[in-house]
């Protein structure tokens, strides 16, 4: 069952953020890398509490097996049309728990609450390495809108 979360769900929402950023240091170790034990239940202690955010959980019987984090921007001004968009942090899914439609549950959730709060977009950025991901979000119908280069220049010296 999708839902918001609620905070007794932290330990097991900063448990999936820890597996998902640990996946994204195995694929760019140049541009992750791992922080200390406790910083994953911090972070996501503070996001909370500073509420700008929205966590939506995937409830399976209360075990959390996935999440997705996002917040509702708007931007807009003199030289760009006015825009809501709902930005996606991250969506981490439990790694057992791949591959079998929770990620998809999850995105359709986001969108769900971005139309309700009327916004003109789901938007996300996501690392050139994870194929994965960039796969996942390409079925669900994203489209690239923009891109980053970047050369980095300790390695190009290499």
């Amino acid at each position: 069952m999708i839902r918001k979360a609620k905070f007794e769900d932290t330990k097991q929402v900063a448990e999936l953020f820890k597996q998902l950023h640990r996946y994204h240091c195995k694929i760019a170790p140049h541009k992750h890398i791992m922080p200390r034990e406790d910083f994953f239940f911090e972070r996501i202690s503070e996001i909370e509490a500073e509420g700008d955010s929205v966590i939506l959980v995937n409830d399976d019987k209360g075990k959390i097996n996935a999440y997705a984090l996002f917040r509702i921007i708007e931007t807009g001004g003199e030289e760009k049309p006015q825009r809501k968009v709902c930005f996606i942090d991250c969506i981490g899914v439990e790694e057992g728990e791949r591959r079998r439609g929770v990620g998809k549950k999850l995105f359709e959730g986001v969108r769900s609450y971005a139309e309700e709060t009327g916004c003109d977009a789901v938007q996300l950025g996501v690392d050139a390495e994870n194929e994965n991901a960039r796969a996942f979000y390409e079925k669900m119908g994203l489209l690239p809108r923009s891109i980053i280069l970047a050369q980095d220049i300790r390695r190009a010296a290499e």
